[in-house]
């Protein structure tokens, strides 16, 4: 009997392993504020020179396996922020676009990926969005974005993803 508990107990101390569930990190968020040549507020909801909310669509660019690139509509039904666009007032009352990348198209292996996404701000108004996302099986951190293919961010230079657009 002694030596099935130290055999027991061998099995338990040698099978475990010490398992790091520690600081998994999400900071995929790009926060955009769209400003006109007066400074005026083109998110502000109540002014109806705004882009509405309600209006805009975000799309990503779909990759397939040795076919043409196509662009598809971010919509997921049961989520908080169906489109991933979520317009919060900041504390200076100004409006501030949270976008969010579309990450689903994941290879599956550790590093730096490039997604292209697209914001349609009404009918005739689309901007694009291209991230540089580091991702692992415990981060996913943004490290470069550029907007309309100019260089809003780098995280070797900035310290905030937020973005002013001029229209």
């Amino acid at each position: 009997m002694k030596y099935y508990i130290l055999i027991f107990s061998l099995f338990i101390v040698l099978g475990c392993k010490e398992k790091n569930d520690c600081c998994i990190v999400f900071d995929a968020t790009v926060k955009v504020q769209f400003k006109d040549a007066s400074g005026r507020d083109l998110l502000d909801q109540s002014k109806s020179y705004a882009y509405k909310h309600s209006n805009m669509k975000h799309l990503y660019l779909k990759h397939f396996y040795q076919q043409d690139d196509i662009k598809k509509e971010v919509y997921y039904n049961t989520a908080d922020n169906p489109k991933q666009l979520r317009l919060v007032q900041a504390a200076d009352l100004t409006n501030v676009l949270y976008f969010f990348p579309e990450i689903n198209q994941n290879n599956g292996k550790d590093g730096i990926h490039t997604y292209t996404d697209y914001l349609q701000l009404n009918e005739t108004d689309e901007d694009t969005i291209r991230c540089a996302i580091y991702i692992d099986d415990k981060s996913t951190i943004i490290k470069k974005i550029w907007y309309n293919d100019s260089l809003f961010f780098d995280d070797t230079t900035d310290k905030y993803k937020f973005i002013t657009v001029e229209k």
